[in-house]
């Protein structure tokens, strides 16, 4: 059952007004085309230019097929045409003007950046920051797009690309399944010309780019966590070197900030104090085996990092 209410009967009356006017501006349009198109149809057979009244009764007659009451000696097909001619200019301009009045709005979206304001993105702009960071690439006149820098997307659906340089800090702000791996860190892996450093803590991104990735070049794969679950190509002992419990806290640091000398300083209190061994609570006794550095009757536990005293 159909609903009888206000809001429906608001509705109704909401489009009606509009359906009087919006037929006869139809009409009018419809009438406009044929007109001059009819006009142009007869002039190029050779009929010359005479336009007919701009009147309804004109219309009705060309409605009705009565096309050579308007334009004499004109025959009916080159009236037709050239209404389809007209027809067909006009759709052609109003796409045209459609799509340039789309992208004239959509370049004015507030808040958003402008091509001048990205400039240094763009192609032309890109290129010239690669040279300047890559004495290499001076002298080649057309770089590869992926020489320059990391594609970041289109600016607009017709371009330009917009890449940000090598020597950019990029920070991807995205929620879960959202593409960083698919969208960006992928891509960008097939696409580098040169080595690069993948660290992740998943292995996603490295089962997708590695068989391609060795197409390159020798793949090294350091994955002391076994997430990969591939052969371990690459070690690192990151306790290499770290033998007593002064060795990693007291490396020493190199100052130049104060002075050009180069001697090296310890950072502040990185350093632990030796403090002297408490006495043995236990009465002195033979050394055991286990206790190489006690030596019988002594009255302190030795010190050292790897002693041990016999009496505990």
């Amino acid at each position: 059952m159909r609903g009888t209410g206000p809001g429906r009967v608001a509705a109704g009356g909401e489009v009606w007004p509009w359906l009087i006017p919006g037929f006869g501006l139809l009409n009018l349009v419809v009438f406009g085309v044929a007109w001059l198109g009819g006009t142009v149809g007869a002039a190029i057979t050779g009929n010359g230019w005479h336009p007919p009244p701009f009147t309804l009764g004109s219309y009705v007659k060309i409605l009705t097929g009565a096309t050579t009451e308007l334009w004499p000696g004109a025959a009916p097909y080159a009236v037709y045409g050239g209404i389809l001619l007209v027809l067909a200019l006009a759709v052609a301009l109003l796409v045209v003007a459609g799509r340039a009045l789309h992208r004239a709005l959509s370049r004015r979206t507030g808040g958003l950046a402008h091509r001048r304001d990205l400039r240094s993105m763009t192609p032309d702009g890109i290129a010239a920051r690669a040279r300047e960071l890559r004495p290499s690439l001076t002298g080649i006149r057309q770089l590869h797009p992926d020489d320059t820098g990391n594609l970041l997307g289109d600016l607009d659906p017709s371009g330009p690309e917009l890449r940000s340089s090598f020597e950019d800090v990029e920070l991807d702000l995205m929620a879960p399944r959202a593409g960083k791996s698919t969208g960006i860190a992928i891509p960008r892996l097939l696409r580098a010309r040169g080595p690069v450093l993948l660290t992740s803590n998943k292995s996603d991104v490295f089962t997708v780019t590695r068989r391609e990735r060795m197409k390159m070049g020798r793949v090294w794969t350091f994955d002391p966590q076994g997430i990969a679950h591939t052969p371990r190509e690459m070690w690192w002992d990151m306790l290499s070197g770290c033998d007593t419990i002064e060795g990693p806290a007291g490396w020493p640091v190199t100052s130049s900030a104060r002075s050009t000398t180069t001697r090296p300083r310890r950072i502040s209190g990185s350093r632990p104090r030796r403090t002297p061994s408490p006495p043995c609570s236990s009465p002195p006794r033979a050394a055991e085996p286990g206790c190489p550095s006690c030596s019988a009757g002594s009255p302190t536990r030795p010190t050292g990092p790897r002693s041990m005293c016999s009496a505990r």
